[in-house]
């Protein structure tokens, strides 16, 4: 867009061009509206000039000609907020020309009548709402805010936008519109005390709620920063997460300083701490913020378990602690002795190494530059997303802000991620918090598969502990497995455990307690058939009893594996990425290609130029990210290699307190010249 335009209208005429080009874009024309207001909002010589011919009484052809161009302009736009933007500057031209009141009311008048048309023509459409959301604060006339505060228009309102929503939205226009310093003082107590109600009702101690998204999806925030009153600012700083300055196209000063302010306060604080090399204060700080969420964590547990499970847990004893659950089991019905020795086995059994995560492209650089986020977490920080699979029972179960993964050699619920990232459990240092957790089995994943594990020459257990439950005993916070030693076209047995018992944070003891958990089945095993009288549970002991040692490990280690083949492994509130752990990265279609990370960095070490260059070529996402690069950097040395790394790195958007690599950063000698000096 040229910026050297002789006025504003040629601009807005060219904005106007844009706009109808693309004005099957939303996000473009969300650009091109942000940009006009951006221009009606500086100072413009033409106007100027235009103040000045009116000041000296001067003939105002002219400008009623421009004012003529404005208003055979907003006739041929269609109601947008880039129409609103040209009513206000055809509103302001008409100010300095006529200098009257009267006209200024004739055009808002106008403009209201236009939008109470389009509003009237637009009854039935799901996206009317969404639309007058994106106009700025002030932007909605009397008569509009009249119609919701009389619930006359409430056909207007998608299901995301509650009345909590459109009553802020409605609390700010009418502060806008005050004339009063008592009315806006007024409202600024009626909006404060609609965002402490927001907060309790959003953030309950349970954690079990997702915070409303249309605060975090819709305009209403953005519109306050934008707006750039500061008494609204402050009021809705002081308890909703302020945007970052990517959220905006056009910065405001509030975000700007804001930025400014944080920048300055962590450069400082690591100047302070420079007997620390940057990844130990990192990994110091790391180890402070998981803590942090622990405690977290492990409060909301203490409030969600007892909510759930009130027959369990008494009002007088909801003090509970987490600590022991998800303890490997000890099986009770059978021996002391055949018991230990099931645990011993158990205990050595190794079959789960890497857990995998499925993300989509474009939130690879965010997740590598700054770190996984659970949903919550991805709402506050106002980072647009892709949802996964996340039901309301899931949300009960304490998993709103948890990021998901599942083992290599199982099954993970996914929707449209494409790109799955494996790490390996064993080089992740997650320290002993409670921020990284697991689940037996992903507690809503519908998986009907039925399982085969040989017990002796004679049985075989078929099971089924995931997917849909037999009527009668479906209880949404318990889960069964269904058994049979005969065949699998009928179970005969079936055994309950409640939800929380499948949850554990004893990641050093992850294998036994995915294999042990079978055993929490196993004693609670009932007939389905009133007539059975067989005690399957010691039958299946005794089956094991007579088990060698090897037979035992073979047995466990297959019952772990089909027991857990749609585990969940969880992180609490975010994780940032160890790439010493980062495995494998793949594409999930269009040829599911792949990046083994460790034959990769053997790969550049070795100087094969091919091999990077075809890596950019397939995943070009992940050279986005400054992180990474400065991983790959610590483990090459090579010269070839590092030059093309510091091309990428240039490129690369770092924070300003960020070091700079000096492995990337200084000019690498070529390698021609280091070879005719050789």
């Amino acid at each position: 867009m040229k910026r050297g335009a002789e006025s504003k209208l040629e601009l807005e005429l060219e904005l106007e061009h844009h706009y109808k080009k693309h004005k099957k874009n939303p996000t473009e024309n969300a650009q091109i509206a942000r940009a006009l207001q951006g221009l009606i909002n500086s100072t413009n010589p033409q106007i100027d000039n235009l103040k000045a011919l009116i000041a000296s009484g001067a003939d105002l052809k002219a400008p009623s000609c421009i004012y003529k161009e404005y208003e055979d302009l907003e006739e041929s736009v269609e109601m947008t907020p880039f129409r609103y933007a040209i009513t206000l500057n055809k509103i302001k031209i008409a100010q300095m020309i006529f200098n009257t009141d009267n006209m200024l009311d004739d055009i808002s008048n106008e403009y209201n009548g236009a939008l109470r048309g389009t509003i009237d023509k637009n009854k039935s459409h799901k996206n009317y709402f969404a639309f007058l959301d994106t106009l700025p604060i002030g932007a909605w006339p009397k008569e509009l805010i009249d119609s919701f505060l009389h619930r006359t228009s409430d056909y207007l309102i998608p299901s995301e936008y509650t009345n909590h929503y459109l009553l802020l939205r409605i609390k700010c226009e009418q502060y806008v519109k005050a004339t009063s310093t008592e009315s806006k003082a007024g409202l600024l107590i009626e909006i404060e005390n609609q965002l402490i109600d927001y907060q309790k009702h959003s953030f309950p101690n349970s954690g079990a709620k997702l915070p409303f998204p249309g605060l975090f999806q819709g305009c209403l925030l953005k519109n306050v920063y934008l707006f750039q009153n500061e008494e609204l600012i402050l009021l809705f700083a002081k308890y909703l997460p302020v945007p970052k300055a990517e959220y905006f196209q056009d910065v405001p000063k509030y975000i700007k300083a804001r930025e400014a302010s944080y920048n300055e306060l962590v450069t400082n604080f690591i100047a302070k701490n420079k007997e620390y090399h940057f990844e130990q204060l990192e990994n110091k700080i790391l180890t402070i913020q998981r803590k942090f969420r622990s405690i977290k964590r492990q409060k909301e547990e203490q409030h969600r378990i007892p909510e759930i499970f009130p027959e369990l847990f008494p009002p007088k004893n909801n003090e509970i602690s987490v600590e022991n659950f998800g303890k490997p089991y000890v099986p009770q019905k059978c021996s002391s002795a055949l018991a230990n020795r099931i645990v011993n086995a158990a205990s050595k059994i190794k079959f789960l190494r890497n857990i995998r995560h499925l993300t989509n492209e474009d939130a690879i650089k965010s997740i590598f530059n700054d770190c996984l986020y659970g949903r919550v977490n991805l709402m506050l920080s106002f980072i647009p997303f892709n949802p996964a699979s996340l039901h309301s029972t899931d949300i009960e179960n304490g998993d709103a802000n948890v990021i998901c993964c599942g083992a290599d050699y199982g099954k993970i619920d996914s929707r449209t991620q494409n790109i799955e990232l494996t790490f390996d459990l064993n080089k992740m240092n997650l320290g002993a918090t409670h921020c990284a957790f697991f689940k037996q089995q992903d507690l809503e994943f519908g998986d009907n598969s039925i399982r085969a594990v040989k017990l002796d020459m004679h049985n075989t257990l078929f099971f089924k502990h995931t997917g849909s439950n037999l009527l009668e005993f479906r209880k949404r916070k318990y889960k069964y497995m269904h058994l049979t030693l005969k065949d699998q076209k009928n179970f005969d047995y079936i055994g309950e455990v409640a939800n929380y018992e499948l949850i554990s944070y004893d990641i050093e003891n992850i294998n036994s307690v995915l294999i042990l958990n079978f055993f929490r089945y196993l004693d609670n095993l009932i007939p389905l058939k009133n007539d059975d009288t067989t005690d399957v549970t010691a039958k299946v002991y005794q089956a094991i009893k007579a088990m060698t040692d090897e037979e035992l490990d073979d047995f466990l280690k297959n019952i772990g594996l089909n027991f857990s083949d749609t585990m969940e492994f969880n992180y609490y509130g975010g994780h940032q990425i160890d790439f010493n752990s980062l495995v494998n990265i793949k594409k999930m279609r269009f040829g599911g290609d792949s990046l083994n990370i460790p034959d990769f960095i053997a790969q550049l070490q070795a100087g094969q130029l091919e091999k990077l260059k075809k890596a950019k070529q397939i995943f070009p996402f992940i050279f986005q990210s400054y992180r990474f690069l400065d991983f790959l950097s610590s483990k090459i040395d090579n010269a070839l290699i590092l030059n093309e790394l510091a091309i990428l790195y240039a490129n690369c958007k770092k924070p300003e307190w960020h070091p700079s690599n000096p492995k990337l950063t200084k000019m690498q000698e070529p390698v021609m010249l280091r070879t005719q000096k050789a």
